[in-house]
């Protein structure tokens, strides 16, 4: 690569693809200094939407100083390159949009749907955090949270039981991690959440299979008075009858 004055004079002169191929090079190399320099120059142009689709490969202050700004403008991948490269300096702002929102902001809905797969893999406390400020004022059926429920199920349950929110969240991949009370509740809901009781019912341990077995499964038998042969194969012995 050019020397640093030769690379600020090339990226003002090339099209927005080729400033982003030129600063994701810089930014493999930890070259920082032109990557700032060139941010700090899109900033005086008041070009916020290539400074949101730029700033992921700035150094942390920067993106410290200007993600506030750019983060109005920015595309769903802009935000999850900010995700995956800056996850700390984005979670923290999410964390006070949400905690000052005082009605339902589309916006702030739509950016932690673009980012929640990204950073729930490392950070599921902090995106569980940022949900549950979030929906004070947004409907749980707007976000899109099938990837914390895999991370952070129980309290998934939690919230989802507390707020009596109809959602599309399924926890049947995932009912070893529930414990009997969050099962419970959920089959009570009756809704999709656990729809596939074939494949949850066998995976859960014997004697919380008894449990439920016991409370629900009047309602699990067909029109002719039937048990599916797989919940029939998963039952305790003492429940063959």
């Amino acid at each position: 690569l050019c020397d640093d004055v030769q690379l600020q004079k090339a990226l003002a002169q090339v099209p927005a693809h080729q400033q982003t191929t030129i600063l994701r090079a810089l930014y493999k190399r930890r070259r920082f200094a032109p990557i700032d320099t060139f941010l700090h120059t899109v900033v005086t142009w008041g070009a916020n939407t290539l400074l949101s689709a730029l700033l992921g490969f700035g150094s942390a202050p920067v993106v410290t100083q200007y993600i506030e700004q750019a983060i109005l403008y920015a595309s769903s991948s802009d935000l999850r390159r900010l995700a995956k490269l800056h996850p700390e300096i984005l979670l923290t702002l999410l964390q006070t949009q949400v905690e000052a929102a005082t009605e339902l902001d589309p916006g702030l809905t739509t950016r932690v749907n673009a980012v929640l797969p990204v950073l729930t893999k490392n950070h599921p406390d902090a995106m569980l955090a940022v949900v549950t400020a979030l929906v004070r004022y947004t409907p749980l059926a707007n976000l899109q949270l099938q990837s914390l429920v895999a991370k952070r199920p129980n309290e998934l349950a939690d919230l989802l039981i507390n707020l009596s929110d109809k959602v599309r969240l399924n926890f049947s991949r995932f009912i070893r991690q529930l414990d009997l009370d969050h099962i419970i509740q959920l089959v009570e809901r009756q809704d999709m959440t656990l729809s596939d009781r074939n494949r949850w019912f066998r995976r859960i341990q014997p004697e919380q299979r008894a449990i439920i077995y016991t409370r629900y499964a009047k309602g699990w038998y067909d029109t002719e008075g039937c048990l599916s042969a797989v919940i029939v194969a998963a039952l305790p012995r003492e429940l063959w009858y």
